[in-house]
């Protein structure tokens, strides 16, 4: 069994509606962005998408596709919130069990949600409060499931274009 660490490159999050893709060995890689919208039954839908505008929302569908013989384990995916763009709260999701971690400080610690802070109030006393989604920098998911020989994994998450 090999232990494999995955982090997507920021690079690829500088164009939020752009896709990507990627091979590493035998585990393929792809980012697929989609804009939600409505239909004329008000029912939502996902639309593959290359542009978006302040406005939008858009989902990204990261998947990882085990190709080889051998099962995967230690898959941490992480998906950092564009610039000019906000974390949908309670967004993320995959299609296996994972662990959840999310970063306001561009990816340098790591928390369960929901990230709480100690405030000092004006007078003196302190106040437990919670951090926003809006101010999350990026979102991580630590499967809890080898990545088996044909397997499929996905993670997604929604951000909102300000």
């Amino acid at each position: 069994m090999r232990k494999i660490f995955i982090v997507l490159p920021m690079l690829l999050f500088l164009m939020p509606a752009s896709g990507f893709s990627q091979t590493d060995g035998i585990l393929k890689s792809d980012m697929i962005p989609y804009r939600i919208e409505k239909d004329a039954k008000g029912k939502t839908v996902y639309i593959k998408t290359k542009t978006a505008a302040p406005g939008d929302k858009i989902e990204y569908r990261i998947v990882y596709h085990n190709t080889g013989d051998e099962s995967l384990s230690s898959l941490v995916v992480n998906g950092p919130v564009p610039a000019n763009t906000r974390y949908v709260g309670g967004s993320a999701a995959g299609n296996v069990p994972y662990e959840l971690r999310v970063s306001i400080d561009r990816g340098a610690t790591w928390e369960k949600e929901p990230i709480v802070r100690i405030k000092k109030m004006p007078d003196g006393t302190q106040k437990k409060i919670i951090v926003s989604p809006d101010q999350y920098t990026h979102i991580r998911w630590i499967s809890q499931k080898n990545v088996e020989p044909g397997e499929i994994q996905e993670f997604r998450y929604q951000i909102f274009i300000k």
